[in-house]
């Protein structure tokens, strides 16, 4: 008795060590490895706004239209150009003239629209008369280049409405497209009858 007990002991103590190395193994097996967060785990991060895959692209000015391929150039201001008046082929009663601007800028810029012209007397205080817009002539973004100049033709009438003298102008004040500051300059084509002008956008002359 006192030679079986210590022997079953020992044969125990084996069984328990082999038990403690089976469970101290399981813990290094690759369905309990941690997921890999590190370089080359092939996982792919979800794009953000700031990926260049969803950013916006550039949209390209109204100038661009002129089929360059890529945005145009800004629109003349005021101070880039001067203004000029011409008188045309008179028509029974009507009278056409060109309104032109000239980039007197180092510049390359856009004209596009119609802009303004009313017309003053010798003491540069508006005339009752109102120019309108032809808007049946195609409307196109013109790019001056320093020196160059763009037209549009004015018409209006000239045969009195009554037994009053039509007005003549003495000046001219001429707002370039979407600027708000005129260009003033003398008048030199006679009466204009009516209350209204007409002009063609500018790049449409006769």
């Amino acid at each position: 008795m006192n030679i079986r007990i210590p022997l079953a002991a020992a044969v125990l103590a084996a069984v328990l060590a082999a038990v403690l190395a089976g469970c101290a193994g399981g813990g290094t097996t690759a369905g309990s490895a941690a997921p890999a967060t590190g370089p080359g785990t092939g996982s792919v991060p979800a794009p953000t706004a700031s990926s260049p895959s969803t950013a916006a692209q550039p949209t390209q000015s109204g100038s661009s239209s002129t089929g360059t391929g890529g945005p145009g150039p800004s629109r003349c201001h005021t101070s880039e150009l001067s203004a000029s008046l011409s008188s045309g082929e008179p028509g029974a009663g009507q009278r056409y003239a060109t309104l032109s601007l000239t980039n007197t800028s180092a510049r390359t810029c856009t004209v596009f629209g119609y802009g303004g012209l009313q017309p003053l007397d010798a003491a540069k205080k508006q005339l009752p008369i109102t120019l309108t817009r032809d808007t049946g002539r195609p409307v196109t973004p013109i790019r001056l280049a320093p020196g160059t100049s763009v037209g549009r033709t004015i018409h209006w009438s000239a045969v009195p409405p009554g037994a009053q003298p039509c007005p003549t102008p003495a000046y001219a004040s001429i707002i370039p497209p979407d600027e708000t500051s005129p260009l003033v300059i003398g008048w030199s084509l006679g009466p204009i009858c009516g209350d209204k002008m007409d002009g063609w956008p500018y790049g449409v002359t006769l």
